[in-house]
C-alpha cells in the first residue's frame, strides 16, 4: 500500500474531524469513505487506525469506528495535561541561545497590535478572521517553544494533544478584550522570563496561563457546546 495514499486519506479524515464536518459520534464507513476519497478500503482502514491511535476515533465492538464522543472531563483532562507539558517545555528551553527564541518577542508584538485593534471594535471582541489570527499566533508561540526544546517525544505528545484539542474545539467562537489582555500578559511575561533565563518566573507564568486556559474552558462550555456523554 502506498504510504502517500494513506497519508492523503489520513489528512482528509483528520481535517473533517477537526473541522467539525464529522462531528462526535459520526460513524466512519470504510467503503463510503474510500469512494469519496478515491482510495481503497484498506487505505481508509489504515488511516482510521492512525486516527484512533491519536484519540480522535474509537472502535466500538460489533458496531464500527466512530468519531470519539467528547465530554467535560475529556476537555478538562486534556487542558490539565497540556499545562503540565507546557511547564516541562519551559524547563527545557530556559538557558537556550537567545537567538533561537527571538521570534517569541515578535509574536507578542503582533498580539499587542491585535489588542489595540480590539479597543476600536464596538463590542471589543475578536471574532472571525481576527480570532483566527490570534489563535494562529498562540499556536506559533507554543510551537516555537517545543521546537527549541528539541525533544522528539515531547513534540509528538504535544502534537497529539493539539490535534485532539482541535477536534474538541475547546475555544469559544469569540475572545473578549479582558481575556485577550490577560493572555497577552501571560505570554509576554513567559517570554521575558525565558529571555532572562529566570526559570522560576517562567514556570510561575506558564502555570498561571494554564490555570487561565482551564478557567476559560469552564466559563465558555455553553459556547463550545460539547456533545456530552
Amino acid at each position: 500500500m502506498s504510504q502517500t495514499r494513506m497519508e492523503f486519506a489520513y489528512a482528509k479524515l483528520r481535517d473533517k474531524v477537526c473541522g467539525g464536518e464529522f462531528p462526535p459520534g459520526h460513524r466512519l464507513v470504510n467503503r463510503t469513505l474510500g469512494k469519496e476519497l478515491g482510495v481503497s478500503t484498506v487505505t481508509v482502514r489504515e488511516a482510521i487506525h492512525r486516527l484512533a491511535s491519536e484519540g480522535l476515533v474509537e472502535h466500538i465492538p460489533n458496531a464500527g469506528a466512530y468519531v470519539r464522543e467528547i465530554d467535560r472531563k475529556d476537555m478538562i483532562d486534556l487542558l490539565r495535561l497540556r499545562s503540565k507539558l507546557d511547564c516541562f517545555v519551559v524547563e527545557e528551553v530556559v538557558g537556550k541561545p537567545p537567538h533561537e527564541l527571538r521570534s517569541l518577542e515578535n509574536i507578542c508584538r503582533q498580539w499587542r497590535e491585535l489588542i489595540l485593534e480590539m479597543r476600536e471594535l464596538p463590542d471589543r471582541r475578536l471574532t472571525g478572521e481576527q480570532l483566527k489570527r490570534w489563535l494562529e499566533l498562540d499556536s506559533r508561540f507554543h510551537a516555537v517553544l517545543v521546537e527549541v526544546a528539541d525533544n522528539a517525544w515531547l513534540s509528538k505528545m504535544v502534537d497529539d494533544l493539539d490535534l485532539n484539542a482541535r477536534a474538541m474545539r475547546t475555544k469559544a467562537p469569540y475572545l473578549a478584550f479582558s481575556e485577550a489582555a490577560q493572555t497577552y500578559r501571560h505570554h509576554a511575561s513567559i517570554t521575558r522570563a525565558i529571555m532572562n533565563e529566570d526559570l522560576e518566573a517562567a514556570l510561575f507564568w506558564m502555570r498561571k496561563h494554564g490555570d487561565a486556559s482551564l478557567d476559560y474552558l469552564l466559563k465558555h462550555l455553553d459556547d463550545i457546546k460539547p456533545s456530552g456523554r
